[in-house]
């Protein structure tokens, strides 16, 4: 099949080509940050350095964006071998193939071309999800940081049996599991809650916070268990970019990113703790929250 100037046959070869070489780049590359990953994994004091406000959010995201970034290589990749295989190889390449071999070879490097862009697109997508839900997590940790002291502390991405919290206060006052709901905000900015679900305006969309009490429950039961006499974790949900509608019943208090201080005011004398088990709790958590 010959167009003029274009020779679909050596059009197809070279694409060939340049596809092969680009595939190679992409493998040493992503072999390559599989290393990097892996070699810097261990770090210095790591003992000594506690988890940050969306500390796995963010490794996340580096992972998402290098990805990204191999993707959008790999393409220039391909196109600079496309352009230079013009300069370099025979102008007959291919000549000799069937017809039906260089209609597949063309269906194939048409199918190949779709979902690489489709790759770009989701992961590019993912990344702007991910980043969004980082931010929504680091907001969230320093406003928390507002409530630090006078022996108050602030734990981010606390492991337990039950799961990762995303933030965990302990002080005087009580003990409380902040989780953050992050979800792009429309026009109508108000969400409330109902039961133990949160209605986003216009109350098409729920999200059930069961899992988070859950957490809180569970987690309640691990210090308990350490401090050996019961103690209460109460829940706070933050949504951030949000305006609070009926934030608080017997279940768990929502706040948003600007008024996390409100949890200061949501608590109870039966919730309150001896210097003694906040010392011990502020050890247990510091232990669980290093790097």
């Amino acid at each position: 099949m010959d167009f003029g100037w274009m020779d679909v046959g050596a059009v197809s070869g070279r694409a060939a080509i340049a596809i092969i070489g680009a595939a190679l780049f992409a493998c040493v590359a992503l072999t390559w940050q599989a290393l990097s990953r892996t070699l810097a994994g261990s770090r210095h004091f790591s003992t000594c350095i506690a988890s940050e406000a969306a500390q796995r959010l963010r490794g996340e995201y580096e992972l998402a964006r290098d990805q990204h970034a191999v993707l959008l290589s790999t393409g220039l990749v391909f196109a600079l071998a496309f352009a230079a295989s013009f300069l370099l190889l025979p102008d007959k390449l291919f000549e000799g193939l069937p017809a039906w071999q260089r209609v597949l070879m063309i269906a194939a490097l048409v199918a190949a071309a779709v979902y690489a862009a489709y790759r770009v697109w989701d992961n590019f997508l993912s990344l702007k999800r991910i980043g969004y839900v980082r931010d929504a997590h680091i907001a969230t940790g320093h406003g928390l940081q507002k409530i630090a002291g006078n022996n108050n502390r602030v734990f981010h991405d606390v492991p337990g049996v039950a799961g990762i919290i995303d933030n965990v206060v302990v002080g005087l006052h009580g003990i409380y599991a902040v989780f953050v709901v992050a979800r792009r905000p429309g026009r109508r900015r108000q969400v409330r809650l109902s039961g133990d679900r949160l209605q986003f305006a216009p109350g098409k969309y729920q999200v059930s916070v069961a899992d988070c009490l859950l957490r809180s429950a569970q987690l309640a039961r691990e210090f308990s268990k350490a401090l050996k006499h019961e103690v209460r974790v109460r829940t706070v949900i933050a949504v951030p970019g949000w305006e609070i509608e009926d934030p608080s019943n017997e279940l768990c208090l929502v706040v948003n990113e600007r008024n996390l201080v409100m949890l200061r005011g949501w608590k109870d004398p039966n919730d309150y703790l001896m210097n003694e088990d906040v010392e011990a709790l502020h050890e247990l958590l510091g232990q669980r929250c290093t790097l």
